[in-house]
């Protein structure tokens, strides 16, 4: 059976007309930064969804673009999902330091034919998938995390804390608008690298076959 999916989007007020157009694609909520901050914003979209009644809450960037047929091709994967925390983009440039890893592991997916690349970090907030019973938890433990930490990183903690992976839908199911960067981030460090999908696209049939990062 098709899993019932809630969505949420993640916007900057530079990227509103997007965000917006977006949402409403999705008939999904919008959340606006309003001066909280990146890390905020996050985090006030997936407290909007903690007691939803879905069984899956999928929340996207505002530079996120969804692959055609998205809708049908999401519902498809996360009824195979491997596990309970899906990332919908594997992409190039960011983070430098796990690239020639993630190029090795889609090589091996592609000749073993697997739908998915797993690994214990979440690598890209662009678009993520969660099971929605899992969403007060990772709330209450991310938001013990310090002041400065990235979302990214706060999802990190996470996961290793309760042992759990991500799976990295293959291909991508959303390709990221690579414009620049309109936020500070903790790390300073400039975003001046290609930041696209490895491979963006549909699958005629998707599994629970994996390969991990």
């Amino acid at each position: 059976m098709a899993p019932d999916i809630a969505f949420g989007v993640v916007a900057h007020p530079a990227r509103l007309t997007a965000a917006q157009a977006l949402a409403g694609r999705l008939d999904g909520h919008l959340s606006v930064d309003d001066g909280r901050g990146p890390v905020a914003n996050h985090r006030a979209v997936w407290q909007h969804f903690a007691g939803t009644a879905a069984g899956w809450v999928c929340v996207l960037e505002d530079d996120a673009l969804p692959v055609d047929g998205f809708g049908e091709q999401l519902r498809a994967a996360l009824a195979e999902a491997p596990h309970p925390v899906v990332s919908l983009y594997l992409g190039t440039g960011r983070p430098p330091g796990v690239q020639s890893r993630i190029r090795t592991a889609l090589d091996r997916a592609d000749a073993q034919g697997a739908c998915w690349v797993t690994a214990d970090r979440m690598l890209h907030a662009v678009g993520i998938c969660l099971r929605a019973r899992h969403i007060g938890d990772m709330l209450a433990f991310t938001g013990r995390a310090p002041e400065l930490a990235a979302a990214d990183s706060r999802w990190d903690r996470w996961l290793r804390a309760r042992r759990l992976r991500v799976a990295y839908a293959v291909p991508s199911l959303v390709d990221h608008a690579d414009g620049a960067t309109l936020v500070q981030h903790p790390d300073r460090q400039p975003r001046n690298e290609v930041r696209r999908a490895w491979q963006a696209g549909a699958r005629v049939q998707w599994s629970r076959s994996c390969v991990r990062l």
